[in-house]
């Protein structure tokens, strides 16, 4: 698949059948990226934020990082499918960093090569997404954002995106 460039063909493939990517076929897709839905638990939310009920699958792990890097980061082909298929796509950061018993793994071995939060705050800048998908893509970032908390990886990207982005008015001047 590598040589032939296979993973990066069946990106374009998604992006232009776009429209019939729903639930189902994002989940075959994800198996073969490394989520385990075979034993599916499901447990109540942390939070009241959260939703009433969390999906776990204990054993997901990234299997194939190269399959995953050119798949399940590109926020562009997930943009365009259906609100469920966008929320599922947010939501298996939070399977793979909260509910895994493989979430360091996932993390520091797999994740941490992607600069998750830098494509997730561009994401956020870009409004790719629906401002109805604002509190899940923000469930996300905040996932990473407490269980990756380091100065290159969080610190110099929120400030980079909050420094760019929070003005007052287009001819603001911070001097005056």
């Amino acid at each position: 698949m590598e040589r032939i460039h296979g993973y990066e063909i069946l990106n374009m493939t998604l992006r232009n059948k776009n429209a019939i990517v729903d639930v189902e076929c994002f989940n075959v897709l994800f198996e073969f990226l490394g989520l385990d839905f075979s034993a599916p638990e499901y447990t109540l939310a942390s939070s009241p934020a959260d939703r009433l009920l969390m999906f776990t699958c204990r054993n997901s792990t990234i299997t194939n990082p190269l399959a995953y890097n050119i798949l399940a980061m590109d926020f562009e082909l997930w943009s365009r499918c259906s609100k469920a298929v966008q929320e599922a796509h947010f939501d298996h950061f939070v399977l793979l960093l909260e509910s895994s018993k493989f979430k360091r793994f996932n993390l520091k071995q797999r994740l941490a090569k992607f600069s998750p939060i830098r494509k997730l705050l561009f994401v956020l800048q870009t409004e790719m997404y629906s401002h109805q998908m604002a509190p899940v893509l923000v469930q996300s970032l905040t996932t990473f954002l407490r269980h990756h908390f380091s100065a290159d990886a969080a610190i110099k990207p929120v400030i980079s995106y909050l420094a760019a982005n929070l003005h007052e008015g287009e001819n603001a001047n911070p001097f005056e």
